[in-house]
């Protein structure tokens, strides 16, 4: 099975070929699926042309053209991209993200009869008549549209932009190499246990929240601290507000800033609890990296946090913005604590959310898709 990975979202700046491997995390998943005997060709939008192999995975990057204003690109078939696909033969077209129904469309016109599934990568859809007709026209012509979970498709059902009876599959949108520490025991103590927080500070990351119940966390465990990593700040003013009114919060509390993705296997790796305020995720990256290093996540109840919990096999789960539940759940989890906590974290991402396992999901989705449209759907 030969598969065609295409993502329509431009990569530019970019110094090196490797340069671009590392920061799109493009071979991760491709590699595994290799693996299993399958071929995977990736296929890239970029301010550039680049041609190159690795790890028996071709990667081609397409410029569009000259001629071709920014403001159309979303709008026009790029000639070049769809002219590489053509020349490649694929099995099966894998297309990243849902925002590019124009390039769906032209993708499924050129190829009729080839299998093609579109994954979404946190899509948000406003609610537009006009223009969820046109999605809904486009779908409807698509084998099969992959989630983090499977909840997160409901909306686009409801606000008509998925047709009725389109195959929706639950997969993750990405994973990670990441690993704990040699020494797997639990590093948490008694007194002094490490909190962290890797997400915006703006609204959808909930970040008062996760202050107001770390600030009653604290009268039962006084040393704890918490780390806050990120780069947006929109909701700067108001943390720092909420800090300066609670001296002992803003003593345990530190503000880090943005960091090298590649650093924060050593932060999870000497971390105890991974905490998240989001009203809304698409794939959780860091929950699984925290997972990965053994991190005892406490998160809220939404959608991609269950399935990636499998409804709370581990961890704790909160509703949305009750920071007096976070804060019991947190003490909950402390109290329930064993000795062994991270590898039973680390088990649970090996068996559920490893890339092995992901690259078997995806191909076992790509023989699905292969039936429908062999079956006429």
């Amino acid at each position: 099975m030969h598969i065609v990975k295409i993502n329509f979202a431009q990569a530019k700046n970019f110094k090196s070929a490797e340069e671009l491997i590392h920061k799109w995390q493009l071979l991760d998943l491709p590699r595994a699926i290799t693996k299993l005997g399958a071929q995977i060709t990736l296929v890239q939008f970029s301010d550039r042309e680049l041609e190159f192999s690795k790890d028996n995975i071709r990667i081609f990057c397409v410029p569009a053209p000259s001629y071709i204003p920014r403001s159309l690109l979303h709008r026009v078939p790029i000639l070049n991209i769809l002219l590489r696909v053509r020349g490649l033969s694929p099995d099966v077209i894998h297309i990243e993200g849902l925002h590019f129904p124009f390039h769906t469309y032209w993708m499924r016109t050129l190829f009729p009869y080839t299998p093609l599934c579109v994954q979404d990568h946190a899509n948000k859809m406003p609610v537009n008549f006009f223009r969820s007709r046109f999605y809904q026209f486009v779908y409807k012509r698509v084998d099969g549209v992959l989630f983090t979970s499977r909840e997160l498709a409901d909306i686009f059902f409801e606000r008509g932009y998925f047709p009725k009876g389109l195959s929706i599959f639950e997969v993750l949108e990405g994973t990670t190499t990441f690993t704990p520490a040699e020494d797997q025991r639990s590093r948490n103590a008694l007194k002094q246990p490490r909190f962290v927080v890797v997400g915006d500070l703006i609204k959808t990351k909930d970040p008062l929240t996760v202050l107001s119940a770390f600030g009653a966390v604290l009268k039962k465990l006084p040393e704890a601290t918490l780390d806050f990593y990120f780069r947006r700040d929109f909701m700067r003013s108001e943390v720092e507000e909420l800090l300066d009114a609670h001296p002992s919060l803003r003593k345990r509390v530190r503000l880090m800033g943005g960091i090298e993705h590649e650093n924060l296997e050593e932060v999870f790796r000497n971390t105890d609890y991974f905490i998240s305020g989001s009203t809304r995720e698409g794939g959780a990256y860091s929950l699984i990296e925290a997972l990965a290093c053994g991190v005892t996540p406490v998160v809220t109840d939404i959608p991609v946090h269950r399935t990636i919990l499998k409804n709370g096999l581990v961890g704790k789960l909160y509703p949305i913005g009750d920071h007096t539940e976070l804060a019991s759940k947190i003490i909950e989890a402390h109290s329930d604590v064993s000795p062994d906590i991270r590898c039973i974290n680390r088990r649970h991402f090996e068996e559920h959310l490893a890339i092995d396992v992901t690259a078997q999901r995806l191909l076992d989705i790509y023989t699905s898709v292969q039936t429908i449209r062999t079956s006429g759907g």
